[in-house]
């Protein structure tokens, strides 16, 4: 029973489709004109630009809404841009004021300096004037008879920082009461050197430093000395290292070095 069902039920369905094939409601078909793309591009792009340009207007006023807009902020940016033009140039004013203030102090320093060590040069050889000045008077004022030779304003001190140099200072004259230069004749130079001893404290020990030492023979360690009537005399003593002076005494030794001629002797204890 139930395959004569299906039968029929198939012979029904393949009548149903030969009857709606031979019908009206048969599938509809559409027919379309072909377009070529070279006409459909500009359209597309005319349909492109429109909506572009309505994106971009829906873009700016919903810029507006939110209180931004473009115009105001190309305005902010010129003047920005034109304030930091305007620093800009300032602050290369104020550099160039400044390097020219510069300029001008270290010139003014530099002044400054050359003029203090001026001062110091000339209050130096002030005081050796006033010294030579009051040698000077001694010997006028004094009716007694002079030495041949005499030393006069000895002194000994440190040579700036270096620990064992000592700077010496003294003022060397020959009687000019005496002899040709009072009788209007014409004197011959003395010649000489300067031999110093002095007596170091080194190690806990005493020693005798000879300068110049004539065994050691350096010609560098000569001082010497040639004049007529006065002559003022300095130079610097290179003492062993760690010695401290205790006395130096200088002699006028007449002659080349190694002469055992003394014109003069001084003594200065410390």
């Amino acid at each position: 029973m139930s395959s004569k069902r299906f039968e029929w039920l198939s012979r029904f369905r393949r009548l149903r489709l030969l009857r709606r094939r031979a019908t009206i409601s048969a599938p509809r078909m559409s027919i379309k004109t072909h377009v070529p793309w070279y006409f459909r591009l500009p359209a597309w792009g005319l349909v492109l630009a429109i909506g572009l340009a309505g994106a971009k207007l829906i873009y700016e006023e919903g810029r507006k809404i939110a209180g931004f807009s473009a115009d105001q902020v190309q305005d902010e940016l010129k003047s920005q841009q034109a304030k930091i033009a305007e620093l800009t140039e300032e602050n290369r004013r104020l550099r160039a004021d400044s390097n020219a203030a510069n300029a001008k102090i270290q010139i003014e320093l530099t002044t400054r300096e050359q003029v203090a060590a001026q001062i110091k040069a000339l209050e130096a050889n002030n005081a050796k004037l006033k010294d030579e000045l009051s040698f000077f008077e001694s010997v006028l004022a004094s009716g007694k008879q002079q030495a041949a030779m005499s030393i006069n304003g000895f002194k000994v001190e440190p040579e700036g920082t270096a620990p064992n140099q000592y700077r010496y200072r003294l003022m060397l004259a020959r009687d000019a009461r005496q002899g040709g230069f009072a009788e209007g004749k014409a004197e011959p130079e003395f010649t000489g050197y300067l031999q110093f001893s002095i007596t170091v404290q080194q190690d806990g020990k005493s020693a005798i430093v000879l300068l110049p030492d004539a065994k050691a023979g350096k010609e560098s360690e000569v001082h010497r000395v040639k004049f007529k009537y006065f002559e003022r005399a300095e130079g610097v003593l290179n003492l062993p290292t760690g010695a401290r002076i205790k006395q130096v005494q200088v002699k006028v030794m007449d002659g080349a070095p190694g002469s055992t001629a003394v014109r003069a002797t001084q003594t200065l204890n410390f």
